[in-house]
């Protein structure tokens, strides 16, 4: 009995002397490690689609750590198909917090580019992509941002910058090239267009494209074929007939043009009265013909 006993006792003083101190934390510490596993329970509820479960863990965290540059983002995140207001605030505050972390001020600029907002979004986009050198889509959407500001040299020089981090980034090469069109410039067009469709040759946008800068280098036979191409695999997109039936007047296919510009309106409104106009000309150019040939 007495040997169990200092057998025990031994094995007491063993442990309580090989043993380390635990670590003692503050609160402060206690609540960041608390708050550091909450978000791990949110991001793991967001990738499961179960939404609401991780806006009340973020509601949480925020109600005893409001300052979390990370809860601020993932709720800003949560809210933007509900509430821009409150989703911006917290987009805003999560930046505050966290200067210079790329990736907040990229989601944000983005959320401001999809909401329509294009200064704001150039602004915080721009931005982003001084900060992160190696991120394609990023310097992407700050070219989509330029080209709808009409600013198409700063835009061109963002699709560059993208392709040079992804030299297979179709879109940045298709943007590209729609960039040199718009300006007028074709011939510089044409390579990112070739190799836009190249990369990803059932893209109807990389094939209309194309199309438009044959039809701006004047190969028109090479246009036509790329505008059906385009149109074999999108079949409702008005500004594809509208392009193709622009071609087609200009090689006095004067039916078959009149036809596609009614397919153009009837997909989209806002074609009606550049159509209309065209049509009608297409219709005098005919009826000029008839009266020739007899």
């Amino acid at each position: 009995m007495f040997k169990k006993f200092l057998l025990s006792f031994i094995f007491v003083i063993f442990v309580c002397t090989s043993v380390k101190a635990l670590p003692v934390f503050t609160q402060n510490e206690i609540d960041k490690k608390y708050s550091e596993l909450n978000m791990i329970l949110a991001v793991a509820y967001l990738t499961q689609n179960a939404n609401d479960s991780a806006i009340k863990v973020i509601n949480n965290v925020l109600s005893y750590d409001k300052d979390n540059p990370s809860a601020n983002f993932y709720m800003a995140l949560m809210l933007e198909d509900k509430n821009f207001g409150k989703s911006s605030f917290y987009h805003k505050k999560a930046i505050d917090l966290d200067k210079d972390n790329s990736k907040y001020i990229y989601s944000y600029g983005s959320y401001l580019l999809r909401m329509g907002k294009l200064k704001q979004a150039y602004n915080y986009l721009t931005k982003a992509s001084e900060l992160s050198l190696f991120e394609p889509m990023i310097f992407y959407d700050t070219g989509v941002t330029a080209i709808e500001l009409k600013k198409m040299e700063e835009g061109i020089e963002y699709f560059k910058k993208a392709i040079k981090v992804d030299n297979e980034f179709s879109q940045a090469y298709n943007n590209l090239c729609y960039s040199y069109s718009t300006i007028g410039n074709f011939a510089q067009a044409l390579p990112s267009c070739l190799r836009a469709v190249e990369l990803d040759a059932n893209s109807a946008e990389s094939l209309d494209s194309l199309a438009f800068t044959y039809d701006g280098l004047k190969i028109y036979d090479k246009a036509i074929e790329f505008y059906e191409k385009a149109l074999a695999i999108k079949k409702d997109e008005a500004e594809i007939y509208f392009h193709y039936a622009t071609t087609l007047q200009k090689v006095e296919r004067y039916t078959d043009a009149i036809t596609n510009y009614q397919m153009a309106m009837g997909l989209d409104k806002s074609y009606k009265a550049k159509a209309n106009a065209a049509i009608k000309n297409c219709k005098k150019m005919v009826n000029n013909k008839e009266k020739t040939e007899k």
